[in-house]
């Protein structure tokens, strides 16, 4: 439903905050336009790399999830220079 909404609305954000998943569903309609997501306070273990394909991406907030690594190449890359 959260993504269903996020597309009437120009799928610009998404909140999949506190909704206990351990997976993503499929993001790829929103590949083009999606800038916020929060994935906090969910039971994500594997960061999803379909993240990776979020282009327009800005702001990504993942906390309280049982991460046990972040892939290279994910953080930003202003912060390397």
């Amino acid at each position: 439903m959260a993504l269903l909404e996020s597309m009437m609305h120009g799928g610009y954000m998404l909140s999949l905050k506190a909704h206990f998943v351990s997976s993503l569903p499929d993001l790829s309609p929103l590949s083009h336009t999606l800038v916020y997501l929060n994935l906090s306070f969910n039971d994500l273990r594997v960061f999803p790399s379909t993240v990776l394909e979020l282009k327009q991406l800005v702001c990504l907030k993942m906390r309280n999830n049982p991460l046990k690594e972040i892939p290279n190449g994910t953080r930003d890359s202003q912060h390397n220079a």
